[in-house]
């Protein structure tokens, strides 16, 4: 009984089979690839996606591919163009029922640097019904997947197309042609240097660019070497180094770089003082004077100093007498100053990492000209040669 039964199973799954193979081959029709980021350069993708979809259906006993001779001939009686199929599904439908298809296929692919993004749509013509396949990669291997897929979903017929030799890159093909760069620097002969190699002077006229030409499309490093005190300081540890940029070279475009380098001891300067603020007291127009001013900074710790200024200038009998309080990290420090028609006032004292200056000084008619400064002390010129 059990060998009985065991043959009649085998008899149904062969009876099963031989059905299968005796269906007519699903009939599809492909309409163009659509480069959906719009980049030309990547215009050859178009191609390579048709081609290896079509060679791999052609080669399913269960798909059948619709001519393209005969897709365009259909096409040139409706007075309709390919492209004009795309997102109009019915005009679409219409097409592949006049072809005689049971799918259409409308592929796309966006280009995303290191991968392709592949997007292909299966319309049933009886239904209207789509079916989405989506693949990331960039192998021609994952075209012959996504054909796979198509097979899969039209059929229900489980076929496989990749193989070892489909793992070479899709992308290596894109646009090589040469770009450059126009790099601008105010620097006169500096050395430049590009990956590493060294290609000429700087013109040191910013208006008037080094040109570097014939670049292979891809990432090139430009750096500028002035010798030990030009170059760029990077804070808050104040760390000297060359100028020095990555720039991304696209295929036959020229990319304006702008190099802002300067001597250390200007860069130095400028952040040493923290401030630097001058008023004159009139006793025709006021006598007394109110002024506020934020100093604060972030030290070679990458510790925040918070340091805020209040200051008071008053004239009372002739006298000039400006108090300062500054507020350091919390505490707060008191400073008077007084001047008269005959000598001035002045003040230097060190708080922390800056130092307070002041200075009233009289002027003809009764004014007097202050002068209110503060300095970093935890830098200092010429600290880059140490």
């Amino acid at each position: 009984m059990m060998k009985k039964r065991i043959v009649t199973l085998i008899i149904l799954l062969l009876s099963g089979i031989a059905l299968i193979s005796a269906q007519a081959p699903v009939r599809v029709a492909m309409l163009d690839v659509e480069n959906l980021g719009g980049d030309p350069r990547h215009q050859y993708l178009e191609g390579m996606i048709q081609g290896v979809l079509l060679f791999d259906l052609t080669r399913s006993e269960w798909v059948d591919v619709v001519a393209r001779s005969d897709l365009e001939n259909i096409l040139a009686e409706q007075r309709l163009r390919l492209s004009g199929l795309t997102g109009e599904e019915e005009r679409a439908l219409d097409v592949g029922r006049l072809l005689g298809a049971d799918y259409l296929i409308r592929s796309g692919f966006a280009f995303l640097g290191e991968d392709v993004l592949f997007t292909v749509n299966l319309i049933d013509v009886e239904t209207g019904l789509t079916k989405t396949v989506m693949e990331r990669g960039h192998t021609e291997n994952t075209i012959h997947l996504i054909a796979e897929q198509i097979v899969l979903h039209a059929t229900g017929a489980d076929v496989v197309f990749q193989d070892p030799g489909g793992e070479r890159s899709i992308i290596s093909m894109k646009d090589e042609t040469p770009g450059s760069i126009a790099l601008h620097t105010n620097l006169v002969d500096a050395e430049i240097y590009l990956d590493g190699d060294f290609i000429g002077y700087s013109t040191g006229d910013i208006r008037v660019p080094f040109l570097i030409e014939n670049l292979k499309p891809g990432s090139h490093r430009v750096r500028i070497d002035l010798g030990r005190d030009f170059g760029i300081v990077k804070l808050p540890e104040f760390t000297f180094h060359d100028w020095e940029e990555e720039v991304q070279v696209l295929s036959g475009r020229r990319q304006v770089v702008r190099a802002n380098a300067s001597h250390f001891n200007n860069i130095i300067y400028n952040q040493m003082k923290r401030l630097y603020e001058n008023f004159t007291l009139d006793p025709t127009v006021n006598l007394v004077k109110e002024e506020w001013w934020d100093a604060s900074f972030v030290d070679r710790n990458r510790q925040e100093v918070v340091i805020t200024l209040n200051v008071t200038a008053r004239i009372t009998e002739g006298i000039c007498t400006l108090q300062a309080d500054l507020h350091y990290d919390g505490e707060i420090h008191q400073f008077v100053i007084n001047a008269d028609s005959s000598r001035n006032g002045e003040l230097r004292e060190e708080v922390g990492k800056v130092e307070f200056r002041a200075r009233v000084i009289p002027r003809y008619g009764g004014n007097y000209y202050i002068e209110l400064q503060i300095w970093r002390t935890d830098i200092w010129q010429g600290m880059h040669r140490e």
